[in-house]
């Protein structure tokens, strides 16, 4: 079992992003969205070597020490390889580094995957995953002319395990005002 904490919007900035998500499926680019069953988000940390019933615990702790936030996503980008990944890239921001850098002091173990190491964590909202070359150039081309920089309000931490996805922990970040 696969276990992420993931970073999650309120309800106007999910919307926004189902708009692109919906474009793509539109298109036939991708239906990654409908297939994953899962709300848009940022990955945060990801484990399979604790159980997740119980590190909602440290997650918890964690999320009610830390504000709700915004976030402004300004690029489109791939990961590259042989089944690209399309996602919205965020604007450097150390509120977000700050509380991937706190998951990574309290839940990090040798088995931590490199993706999530800190200074090696690529903060991203993917879009469309598992595409092909013809497929990612296609989605790209599909999003530019929608796309401008957006800013997301960011209120909620989940524990959820994966495939198929399950929501363990539900939390809320400290309120602040999503205007």
């Amino acid at each position: 079992m696969h276990t992420v904490i993931t970073l999650c919007m309120d309800a106007n900035s999910s919307n926004r992003v189902n708009a692109f998500e919906r474009l793509l499926a539109e298109t036939g680019i991708s239906n990654y969205a409908a297939d994953l069953g899962y709300k848009p988000h940022i990955s945060l940390f990801s484990f399979s070597d604790k159980d997740p019933e119980t590190a909602f615990q440290i997650v918890a702790q964690i999320a009610e020490n830390n504000p709700s936030f915004r976030i402004v996503f300004d690029a489109v980008s791939l990961f590259p390889g042989e089944r690209p990944v399309l996602w919205f890239a965020p604007v450097p921001s150390t509120t977000l580094l700050s509380l991937h850098e706190k998951l990574h002091a309290a839940l990090a173990s040798p088995k931590t995957s490199r993706y999530f190491q800190i200074g090696q964590w690529t903060p991203h909202l993917t879009l469309a995953g598992g595409l092909t070359q013809d497929t990612a150039a296609k989605g790209v081309a599909a999003i530019l002319p929608a796309f401008s920089s957006m800013e997301l309000f960011f209120d909620t931490i989940e524990v959820a395990t994966f495939y198929p996805p399950r929501v363990v922990w539900r939390g809320h970040l400290q309120a602040n005002d999503p205007v």
